[in-house]
């Protein structure tokens, strides 16, 4: 009886403690998931949103991290309470949250596995129909690619010429198909020749367009994917082990309290 008493005294200490990490990585998967779509929210117009998967991985990721702090109070309340029907549905939720979760990290790995493809798709379009137009996507595109180009020293997807045939050079009144912001720039923030890059002559020290922005896209989309399927695995084995204890913690209650009450 003493060593039922003890065992029941470990359970629940370690599902505290374990508690506690689960609500520590419900607040960091929470925070990411909130900085990744902030961070890119600047770049998130040069995809389609059909290819924005990690996006929306990020919106889940908010969520879950929020569901996981409701828990985690369930959780304390339960032991604190010795009460089983808090600490089952704890550990329901909560298997429900790792097979969810397993299922999206695997759904992360062949998404990555044909990234190019999937960028490329969502990229070219907003580039061929969308930028330089005058609706309020129209806009966001546009000024999507221009904080993209201009920042990351690049043009297009591929390359300038991503541009021909676009809706944007059927309108543009320079040579060149691509836009300024594809236009090399000094130290002081001036275009160094723009007459001469906008005239179709890809010349390195004036215009960006033989470098595409392909790398910088996927170093974006890949950094933060990293972030957020790093944090979530480790909240994953945090759930596993608070499942444990909660489970440990629930079948000894009934024993504990007929320990008790017999002396």
């Amino acid at each position: 009886m003493a060593l039922e008493a003890e065992t029941f005294s470990r359970c629940k200490k370690l599902m505290m403690f374990f508690n506690i990490l689960f609500l520590v990585g419900g607040v960091g998967l929470l925070s990411l998931g909130i900085w990744s779509v902030v961070d890119f929210n600047s770049f998130a117009a040069t995809l389609q949103t059909s290819s924005l998967y990690f996006v929306w991985a990020s919106y889940i990721a908010i969520g879950v991290g929020a569901a996981i702090m409701i828990l985690s109070f369930i959780a304390c309340c339960g032991a604190y309470k010795e009460n089983k029907c808090l600490l089952h549905t704890f550990s329901t939720f909560l298997m429900i949250f790792v097979l969810v979760e397993t299922a999206g990290l695997i759904l992360a790995f062949v998404f990555t596995g044909n990234l190019e493809t999937l960028l490329r798709d969502g990229a070219i379009p907003t580039i061929q129909n969308d930028y330089g137009q005058s609706s309020s996507y129209g806009q966001a595109v546009t000024s999507a690619w221009d904080n993209l180009q201009s920042s990351a020293k690049c043009c297009g997807f591929n390359g300038g010429t991503d541009y021909d045939g676009s809706s944007y050079a059927s309108t543009a009144a320079s040579v060149a198909n691509w836009p300024s912001s594809c236009c090399t720039k000094d130290s002081s923030g001036s275009f160094v020749d723009e007459t001469s890059c906008l005239s179709n002559t890809i010349n390195v020290l004036h215009t960006y367009a033989n470098t595409g922005c392909y790398s910088t896209i996927r170093g974006l989309v890949t950094t933060y994917a990293a972030a957020v399927g790093g944090v979530t695995g480790a909240v994953m084995l945090i759930q596993i082990l608070a499942i444990t204890f909660s489970c440990c913690v629930a079948t000894n209650i009934g024993k504990t309290h007929k320990v008790n009450a017999f002396g």
